[in-house]
């Protein structure tokens, strides 16, 4: 679940990926890792970092991340953990994908309409704008 929360995760095994201290890292593929194993100096973090975050990216990416979830993002939440009113941020692309049956707002979380669910995508897509 810290995958869809946008917390962070390590990842174990040949090509899987971490996410620590705003770095996406992906380790080794399967070769370089069982080389690393043969050599018993097995070096997890050895692979390449995919992207490291900015404080923006880290919460663009918790909203649609969020949002793919049925239970979708608590907005008090969220804002104590980025300082981010998503209200404020987006309200026209609330207030427009609620209108259209988009998205709902309740409860004080924010999630995507089940009529939603076939073309994700493209609402959240508004958001990463």
């Amino acid at each position: 679940l810290h995958y869809w929360h946008s917390a962070e995760y390590i990842g174990l095994g040949a090509g899987a990926v971490s996410f620590i201290n705003r770095i996406r890292q992906q380790n080794a593929q399967l070769d370089s890792y069982l080389q690393t194993s043969d050599d018993y100096q097995p070096n997890f973090w050895q692979g390449e970092i995919l992207e490291s975050m900015s404080e923006r990216q880290r919460w663009i990416d918790a909203v649609v991340m969020g949002l793919r979830t049925t239970q979708g993002i608590n907005m008090d939440d969220f804002k104590r953990r980025f300082g981010v009113d998503l209200h404020q941020e987006y309200d026209q692309v609330i207030n427009e994908l609620m209108a259209g049956g988009f998205i709902i707002i309740k409860d004080g979380y924010l999630r995507l309409a089940p009529s939603a669910y076939f073309i994700s995508n493209q609402v959240l897509c508004r958001f990463m704008a």
